[in-house]
């Protein structure tokens, strides 16, 4: 059975926000941005056809998962693109592409989320704590 195409991007993106580097961030770090009733009805849409996942696509069968990684790497100029389930699990394979072994130290900042020294020590890195000041 053929779906139809659903553009996800459009309809959860937002218009991109740029900071100058002397701003001071006043948003809220732990509130979610509203997903548009668009943007429900594409999630729900995937959801009723089951067919979720990129790897289960068959010939000349379009599947959002695939197409959303398709229109991605296309829209920064990528060749590739791999799709994750999380930002910690992202940075895994980042750091996994770069080359950081066991023993290798990586630099974060303290005041950072738990899944960034996760990733760091699940590739056997050593996370390097910093701290950033004025001046």
């Amino acid at each position: 059975m053929r779906h139809p195409a659903v553009n996800t991007i459009a309809f959860v993106a937002t218009k991109p926000i740029t900071y100058n580097v002397n701003d001071v961030f006043i948003g809220n770090l732990t509130q979610q941005e509203l997903i548009l009733d668009e943007g429900i009805a594409a999630a729900l849409a995937v959801l009723q056809h089951v067919r979720i996942h990129h790897y289960n696509e068959s010939e000349g069968e379009a599947v959002e998962a695939a197409m959303l990684g398709k229109e991605f790497a296309a829209q920064v100029g990528a060749k590739y693109r791999l799709a994750v389930a999380s930002g910690g699990y992202a940075l895994v394979a980042a750091l996994r592409v770069v080359g950081v072994k066991s023993g290798d130290k990586v630099l974060t900042n303290a005041f950072k989320l738990a899944p960034v020294s996760g990733a760091i020590a699940s590739v056997g890195a050593e996370a390097v704590f910093v701290g950033v000041a004025e001046g």
